[in-house]
């Protein structure tokens, strides 16, 4: 973990199992006697009940994490109702993204926790507002980066395009994340993806399988 006591995890696409990867990550931590919690900074497709918008993916965290929702509104400062990437989910909502609020929540959430285990949305080129992409807060936010990706074919291109994407902005790579899904039958393309992105990218790359929460 570097000395900004935090890491971003981002993904080739959109469901993909990026918040599977920050529960586990939280849980982990946590279970090591590590003080860590998740942070979505941006939630479209968020569902309305009692009148609020919930936060589906900071709530599964939480409750697998065993972590009350006393700083929600920190947690996952934007929510939104659409599901749809974020700049065009604020349109919709008649509202703009301030990167400023997230970076504020992120330093307020890191002040009170050892690890802060930040989720995106989408890829990393997802627009958040005007030209500030989520691969703009990752070097904003000064962390290092996990990419999860799906696992079965196609992924190759993905991951490679993120990957390059984050290296021409300087921003550390930890791992790579594969999510297999239990019912992917094609072992052996998951078994040659692995082999062959971290031959072309020299990272590691963990393949982890999971029935998604949704």
């Amino acid at each position: 973990m570097n000395n900004n006591q935090g890491i971003f995890i981002t993904g080739t696409d959109t469901g993909v199992g990026k918040t599977y990867v920050t529960a586990m990550i939280v849980a982990s931590l946590r279970a090591s006697g590590v003080d860590a919690i998740a942070f979505k900074p941006v939630q479209t497709g968020c569902k309305v009940k009692c009148g609020a918008l919930v936060p589906a993916d900071i709530n599964h965290c939480n409750s697998n994490c065993g972590i009350d929702d006393s700083n929600i509104d920190i947690q996952s400062p934007y929510r939104f109702r659409d599901a749809c990437s974020p700049h065009l989910a604020a349109i919709r909502a008649g509202t703009r993204i301030n990167p400023k609020k997230i970076i504020r929540c992120f330093n307020g959430l890191q002040k009170n926790h050892e690890v802060v285990v930040v989720e995106g949305a989408g890829g990393v080129h997802v627009p958040v507002c005007g030209s500030f992409c989520m691969i703009d807060l990752i070097k904003a936010l000064d962390l290092p980066a996990i990419v999860v990706a799906r696992a079965g074919l196609g992924t190759i291109n993905h991951t490679l395009l993120t990957v390059e994407a984050l290296r021409r902005r300087k921003i550390h790579i930890s791992c790579i994340i594969l999510n297999q899904p239990e019912s992917i039958k094609e072992k052996y393309i998951i078994t040659s993806n692995i082999e062959t992105i971290e031959e072309l990218t020299g990272l590691t790359v963990i393949s982890v399988s999971h029935i998604p929460h949704e």
